[in-house]
């Protein structure tokens, strides 16, 4: 059975251990506890519990890697942790705000996956060569989710030339994932890659067809347990392509959808669902 242990008893923990001396030894001791810390707010039904918690819970963990600045869990769970409350808080109320909180996801989360910083610098060999060293599990999701809030990242500033040069460098990382770990947390490198398809100009190598091939795939692996391939299917995709039925169809899923998800996926489908009313009710302004 999965212990959780209160808040304010983790601090009390925490606040004697560096009385100690010891609060590297401490974080390091605490795997399961750090874990449990992101799994509570992912697993929160309630949206508002969700939107205020988060951002002391990363607080925290920054007070944290303070004191272990190499720790790969906690790299990890924050980079989880700014993808996260970025993209289901943040976007689409403040983009400048949410570039913000996409970019130091993604620092942490290619710190923790080996990498010094966010890989736009490197020439396609020396990043090529570094991803054949992406092996280990851990190091795997956290180039995940690095790569992740990069993406997003790019996606909200696709119309700004610092964003259009590092397209190249994030595409090799998007596509590494979707080669080689698809059913990575319910297909998320397949959709990915999806959601890079269908943002980019064709010039810069957009391809609603090769979108419409990941976004089916992430569909597939992740069981349409995740709701964000749906919704990204739905506003990129069939928008783009002008394909109205599928829009909705694909955001009615979302809204009537009685499939039972996993626990960790609570927080998210429940976003998203709100989102894909949102969207469904604002219908006439993306079809002409």
């Amino acid at each position: 059975m999965k212990i959780k242990i209160p808040y304010f008893l983790l601090f009390l923990i925490i606040f004697l251990m560096t009385e100690a001396g010891c609060m590297k030894i401490a974080v390091r001791m605490s795997p399961q506890l750090l874990n449990n810390i992101s799994l509570s707010i992912f697993e929160e039904c309630d949206y508002a519990i969700a939107q205020q918690a988060i951002p002391g819970n990363l607080k925290i963990l920054e007070g944290l890697l303070k004191s272990d600045p190499q720790h790969s869990d906690l790299l990890r769970l924050l980079s989880i942790g700014y993808c996260g409350y970025s993209l289901l808080f943040i976007e689409g109320v403040d983009d400048e705000r949410a570039s913000s909180l996409y970019l130091r996801g993604a620092s942490y989360g290619f710190k923790a996956a080996g990498f010094p910083g966010i890989p736009d610098n490197l020439n396609r060999e020396e990043l090529l060569e570094r991803l054949i060293y992406l092996g280990d599990k851990v190091n795997t999701e956290s180039f995940m989710w690095a790569t992740a809030s990069w993406c997003l990242w790019i996606k909200l500033n696709i119309h700004r030339p610092e964003a259009l040069a590092q397209l190249g460098n994030a595409q090799l990382c998007i596509d590494n994932l979707a080669e080689k770990y698809p059913d990575l947390y319910f297909g998320l490198p397949s959709l990915l890659k999806a959601l890079s398809h269908s943002v980019k100009p064709s010039m810069l190598g957009g391809d609603f067809e090769a979108a419409k091939k990941n976004y089916d795939n992430a569909l597939i692996s992740g069981k349409r347990l995740l709701f964000l391939s749906q919704y990204y299917y739905a506003r990129y995709y069939c928008v783009g392509t002008q394909n109205r039925e599928m829009f909705i169809s694909l955001l009615n899923e979302i809204i009537s959808s009685n499939i039972k998800y996993p626990d960790d996926l609570s927080l998210i489908n429940s976003v998203f669902r709100e989102k894909a009313k949102i969207l469904l009710n604002d219908i006439d302004e993306y079809f002409i």
